[in-house]
């Protein structure tokens, strides 16, 4: 089975759980289980769909069909241990999937680096600060408190991008009969030198002066 998951178990990819957008074609009609486990038909046809990466336990599949509003959600099984690394493919039986077909999981991706940069990024940290309260009587206490300062410090960095595309074959007797698509991009900032937190940018930080 070719591979897919929000990234798709997770600490690997950076899709997020928030789902990834495709288009998931069927060849044939489909008998397909949603969360109550009840059987939905899927009319052979091209559908607009998204994967929703629920938790490592499941993950759902939903399909608009490209002539209408409603949708159908199909909720897949994760066996336990199985996980959906980048450049990963994984083969998954309709028993362990919870399904009526077997499953071809698949990401085929790369990535790319961009000349060194130079910026700065917001930062905070905590101070102290000496309080002193007054009693009636004329007597003082002091003490230690703590705030939080905000400002900002210098970085060099990179910006990592990964392009790729994910898959996932549904497999009736070693031919696919539904097939989800998605292209995808994201990209990140890698740091090669973040310097100290200068507090002079923002004294009463990004909302306004401190209650004190």
């Amino acid at each position: 089975m070719r591979n897919l998951l929000c990234a798709l178990a997770l600490p690997v990819l950076l899709i997020g759980c928030e789902g990834l957008k495709g288009s998931f074609e069927a060849s044939t009609d489909l008998e397909l289980k949603n969360r109550r486990k009840k059987v939905v038909k899927v009319e052979a046809g091209s559908y607009e769909a998204e994967i929703k990466f629920n938790s490592k336990k499941k993950f759902t599949l939903e399909l608009n069909k490209e002539t209408g509003n409603e949708k159908t959600k199909v909720v897949f099984k994760v066996p336990k241990g199985v996980e959906f690394g980048e450049n990963e493919t994984v083969e998954l039986s309709a028993n362990q999937i919870g399904q009526n077909y077997d499953a071809v999981v698949a990401d085929v991706s790369s990535k790319t680096l961009s000349d060194l940069k130079e910026g700065r990024r917001q930062c905070s940290r905590s101070v102290p600060v000496r309080r002193c309260r007054r009693y009636p009587n004329g007597g003082y206490q002091c003490f230690t408190d703590w705030r939080t300062v905000w400002g900002y410090q210098f970085t060099t960095f990179r910006v990592e991008t990964t392009t790729g595309t994910k898959t996932l074959n549904l497999v009736e007797s070693g031919v696919d009969v539904g097939v989800f698509n998605a292209n995808y991009s994201k990209s990140i900032n890698k740091y090669e030198m973040i310097g100290p937190c200068s507090v002079g940018a923002y004294p009463h930080g990004p909302y306004g002066p401190y209650p004190y």
